[in-house]
């Protein structure tokens, strides 16, 4: 297996930064494996894919270059504190293909994210400078103000109360607006270049709801998509259990 941490200073967030890069092999030519942006949830860094979801036990199986950055709670949208989506798709992007001289073509390029990094995959999709060809949203999380939250398990409410401010913060842009799904859907152009996956537990209530929701959005826009739903609330057992099956869906 092929390890790296890149650290380096962040030219757009004017911060240092860690980077974990995982391969299944020193001995496989980087140029012919896709490349896999692993976006984390809220209250977690990049590590979880590694400590508590399995990642590495599926490099054998979805042999794949997992770049997975640690970014805070701040959906990878650029606001007041800082560019997180430039980061994204102006430095990291190219970093990773000029350090590694990997395939980042649009083609070459999967993005996996869950909870909030579901969101910010589903927006670096969109928004970014050139499509990717494959997207899996585990769990999504899309807008704080979606009612069913009410409904939703105790521990899901209890992240809400906690995550609720900083999202609604990273929800007003450095433009002064407020983020919105569905201009940024309507005014896409990446029907034809991108196949997306939308995935959840069935205990999970506000993933549900926003995922279904943001499942309408997309096909009335034209997106191609499959819908997955597991047995599961929003937690790490529910995602360990989606990750191969969005592995597959990615790298298959």
């Amino acid at each position: 297996m092929l390890k790296l941490q890149l650290n380096f200073d962040a030219l757009t967030l004017l911060t240092p930064l860690t980077v974990q890069v995982y391969a299944p092999s020193l001995n496989v030519d980087l140029l012919t494996l896709p490349c896999v942006f692993c976006l984390h949830p809220a209250f977690a860094d990049g590590s979880i894919f590694v400590d508590k979801l399995g990642l590495l036990t599926c490099l054998d199986a979805y042999p794949a270059i997992y770049v997975i950055p640690s970014l805070g709670n701040n959906y990878f949208v650029n606001q007041s504190a800082g560019a997180f989506f430039d980061f994204l798709d102006l430095e990291l992007l190219p970093l990773i293909g000029r350090t590694l001289r990997v395939n980042t073509a649009p083609e070459n390029i999967r993005l996996l994210g869950i909870s909030m990094g579901a969101f910010g995959a589903l927006h670096w999709t969109l928004a970014g400078r050139a499509p990717c060809a494959k997207v899996a949203l585990l769990s999504g999380f899309y807008d704080p103000k979606f009612s069913e939250v009410k409904s939703s398990s105790r521990r899901f409410r209890l992240i809400y109360q906690l995550m609720a401010p900083s999202m609604e913060r990273s929800l007003q842009l450095a433009s002064g607006k407020r983020f919105a799904w569905e201009e940024l859907i309507a005014s896409s152009d990446r029907q034809a270049a991108t196949d997306l996956l939308l995935a959840w537990g069935n205990a999970d209530t506000a993933a549900a709801q926003q995922s279904m929701h943001m499942q309408q959005l997309l096909s009335q826009a034209g997106f191609r998509l499959q819908c997955l739903t597991i047995p599961g609330d929003h937690d790490s057992c529910c995602w360990q259990q989606l990750l191969p099956q969005a592995l597959r869906f990615l790298l298959t």
